[in-house]
C-alpha cells in the first residue's frame, strides 16, 4: 500500500467500505433463528454460509493490509462499524416489509454482528501475524 498515492488510497478505502457494507447487509441473516421465518432450502443456506465466510475472510485480510499501524482492537471496531452499517442499510432497504419482523430479532442481529466481527477479526489477526 506504500506505492499507492493518498488520493487513490482514499478511493480504494471508500470502495472497499461501500462494498463491505452492501455485502454484509446482503447476507443478513446468515442463519435465521426466528420461529416465524419461511423455510429456506438447505442448499441456499449452505451457499450463504460459504460465500459469507469467503467475503469475511477477504475483508479480514484487506483491513490490516491497508492499515498496518492499527491494533487488532481498532480493526475489530472497524469491522463492527462496517457490519452495523450493513445491517442499517438492510433494515432501511426493507423498511415496512413483513420480513423485518422475523429477520431483525435481537438474537439474529447479535449473532450476525458476533460472526461478522469475529471472522473478519480472526482473519486480520492471521494476516498481521504473517506480516511480522
Amino acid at each position: 500500500m506504500k506505492n499507492i498515492s493518498n488520493k487513490k488510497r482514499v478511493i480504494l478505502i471508500a470502495l472497499i467500505t461501500i462494498l463491505s457494507v452492501v455485502v454484509y447487509g446482503s447476507f443478513f441473516p446468515i442463519l435465521n433463528f426466528s420461529s416465524e421465518k419461511p423455510t429456506t432450502p438447505l442448499v441456499f443456506t449452505f451457499l450463504n454460509i460459504v460465500i459469507f465466510y469467503l467475503i469475511s475472510d477477504g475483508i479480514g485480510t484487506i483491513v490490516p493490509t491497508m492499515f498496518p499501524q492499527w491494533t487488532l482492537l481498532k480493526i475489530a471496531y472497524c469491522n463492527f462499524a462496517i457490519s452495523a452499517a450493513g445491517l442499517l442499510v438492510r433494515y432501511f432497504l426493507e423498511f415496512g416489509e413483513i420480513s423485518n419482523t422475523y429477520n431483525f430479532t435481537v438474537f439474529n442481529v447479535a449473532f450476525h454482528l458476533f460472526i461478522t466481527v469475529g471472522l473478519a477479526t480472526l482473519e486480520a489477526k492471521k494476516t498481521m501475524s504473517k506480516e511480522k
